[in-house]
């Protein structure tokens, strides 16, 4: 795919506030994302080529605005740890809608648990406990749309 159509996508997604698009043409494909919890560009050599950007200057602005309105609703805490959504999305609490939940309020946790599934523009993505504790409250239910920044459970850390 040619550079100058990737230039343009990216403007494309700055100027209209898109959060992720992919594009496929034959056997190649490119997906930009402004939404992630990293600032990287990664490249995968395997076909169909993928190209990933991420703006973290994108983040900032959404943290900022969500932060003034959702991070005040619910203090930290000592002791209790707030894990909120890194994307804009729609949160499913189980990985299909008749199985069990991935975690339930009372569970103890570890890093790298999987806790919920946030759907962003039709790609299911796992959402990972980054730390250590007990489940105390789940402030979403399924189905639910969350924004980004928005707390999704809270965790008693002194366990």
């Amino acid at each position: 795919m040619d550079i100058r159509k990737i230039r343009k996508l990216i403007n494309l997604i700055k100027e209209q506030g898109i959060g992720e698009i992919e594009i496929k043409e034959g056997e190649e494909s490119v997906r930009i994302s402004q939404f992630s919890q990293a600032s990287t560009l990664k490249t995968q050599s395997s076909t169909p080529k993928t190209i990933i950007l991420e703006s973290q200057e994108q983040e900032e602005k959404s943290a900022e605005t969500s932060s003034s309105t959702k991070q005040s609703n619910i203090p930290d805490e000592e002791g209790k740890h707030i894990i909120r959504s890194p994307m804009i999305g729609t949160f499913y609490s189980s990985p299909t809608p008749n199985s069990d939940p991935f975690v339930t309020v009372g569970q103890h946790i570890k890093p790298g648990d999987v806790l919920c599934i946030v759907e962003a523009m039709k790609m299911f993505n796992q959402i990972e406990s980054d730390c250590s504790g007990k489940i105390i409250s789940c402030l979403v239910e399924t189905g639910q749309p969350v924004e980004y920044g928005q707390p999704l459970f809270i965790v008693e850390t002194q366990v």
